[in-house]
């Protein structure tokens, strides 16, 4: 019965993103060379995101939403005009880590096993028992919202909307598949922005150059313990960061098509503003990585990139200010996040307890030293291949790099300017830890980058 009801669940959504997409795109997905496996995806963020913009129950946000949508659509997109090339040989290494982080993610009990679990479920369960926009109507009486007061609530809508149950081990299961589905939001962006090919025109790998390349991604994959313990949780750090990164590998394939590149996978234009709603719905910090992504796709992008990145800031600041406004006319005060003067008397603690977790060997193995070598060198080299018929052009590594270094920078700037509350936290609990796992898929896309990057300019 609880499989039934997932089942039933996540084809609803991806009915209601199909039908959106063949409605106000005029089916972009489909008009492209899209697999299917991808267009479920995709149609499954379009249908998530449509009913989190529903349920703030707005209709100056909806309309300026939807307004913003149309702007790339009417433009010539990636979807229309990029040239598609797929291949088993690309597409086999995504979908084998799929079904391998598939069963990793459903391998363990259907109950909360961390507290921050009994948080989340707790307000699922209001939106369980009680039907649509009861989790919204509880979190805006003063006295009596949910707790913590004031925070994003898709992450909590988004498995009673999937399973329609209050019951714990049903939601348990909506919340793996939430997760599941964002982290093959994740694969499938890195097929599409090539970041899995091993072979870009005459420069191909040698069949044991590729051997060497898939036991030194198995290896890095396995350098983060603590990513892949927390993606078995229901914390929505994961998640975060899986569309985080999502976002910037819709860009980048963005820009690849506008150069012409053949490419694995076609996408969408709206796909980069629909991932950044799901983002600012999961929690507070979606909207800072988005402003931090598109920023840098904004300096250091082409034109099909800054487009978009537009768009992307766009719906992310609509959908934003329409919650905070509504906590504001309710007297909700989100005083977790709150702003205000930085504590510069603490910025030497909070950077020693950075490097303390971020250099934990148990936690992290050397995935941060590697990762901040690999981005100062997509930032600075100068010995790099910029031919046309490259996979990743100088600019474009840059870009990558960049976006995990301000996603880096914004982070850390919220623990500065946050309430003592969050420093407490940060210089005394797991705080770094899970910005860190919030940061984990960007580093990821940033050494894949560099291995390709490397290849090349060795070559």
């Amino acid at each position: 019965m609880m499989a039934l009801r997932l089942g039933l669940g996540l084809l609803a959504f991806a009915g209601c993103g199909g039908f959106i997409d063949l409605v106000a795109f005029r089916g972009q997905s489909l008009r492209s060379q899209t697999p299917w496996s991808a267009r479920l995806v995709i149609w499954w963020l379009l249908g998530l995101a449509g009913i989190y913009v529903v349920s703030l129950r707005s209709t100056v946000a909806f309309v300026l939403v939807v307004a913003i949508l149309l702007v790339p659509t009417l433009r010539s997109s990636s979807a229309s005009s990029a040239t598609t090339v797929p291949t088993r040989s690309e597409s086999w290494p995504a979908f084998g880590v799929i079904l391998l982080m598939t069963f990793w993610i459903f391998a363990r009990p259907l109950v909360p096993l961390a507290w921050d679990e009994f948080v989340w479920i707790g307000k699922a369960q209001i939106e369980g028992r009680e039907g649509f926009g009861a989790l919204r109507a509880a979190a805006l009486v003063p006295g009596r919202e949910v707790f913590p007061p004031g925070y994003p609530l898709l992450w909590s809508l988004l498995p009673a909307w999937l399973v329609r149950s209050e019951d714990l081990a049903t939601l348990s299961l909506g919340y793996s598949a939430a997760r599941l589905l964002c982290f093959c939001a994740f694969a499938l962006a890195l097929h599409a922005a090539a970041m899995l090919r091993v072979c870009a025109g005459a420069d191909c790998l040698r069949i044991r150059e590729r051997r060497v390349l898939l036991i030194a991604a198995v290896a890095t994959t396995l350098m983060a313990p603590l990513f892949f313990e927390h993606i078995r949780l229901m914390y929505a750090d994961a998640a975060v960061g899986l569309l985080a990164a999502t976002l910037t590998l819709t860009f980048l394939s963005q820009s690849q098509a506008q150069r012409g590149l053949p490419v694995s996978m076609a996408v969408p234009a709206f796909l980069a503003p629909i991932v950044s709603i799901v983002l600012c719905g999961l929690k507070d910090e979606g909207v800072g990585h988005v402003a931090a992504i598109s920023a840098m796709a904004l300096l250091l992008g082409g034109r099909s990139m800054r487009v978009s990145a537009l768009c992307s800031l766009g719906t992310a600041t609509v959908v934003t200010a329409c919650w905070r406004f509504t906590l504001a006319r309710h007297a909700i005060e989100n005083t977790d996040h709150a702003i205000g003067v930085p504590a510069v008397l603490a910025l030497g603690k909070l950077f020693q307890q950075l490097l303390k977790d971020a250099l934990d060997p148990l936690s992290w193995g050397l995935l941060w030293p590697l990762a901040v070598g690999a981005a100062t060198w997509l930032l600075l080299a100068r010995n790099r291949n910029d031919a046309e018929s490259a996979t990743h052009t100088r600019a474009e590594g840059r870009f990558l790099a960049a976006a995990l270094l301000g996603q880096a920078v914004m982070l850390e700037g919220a623990v500065l300017l946050g309430p003592e509350v969050v420093r407490f936290f940060a210089l005394n609990g797991t705080l770094f830890n899970r910005m860190l796992v919030q940061l984990t898929p960007a580093a990821a896309v940033v050494l894949l980058a560099f291995a390709q990057s490397w290849r090349r300019a060795e070559g």
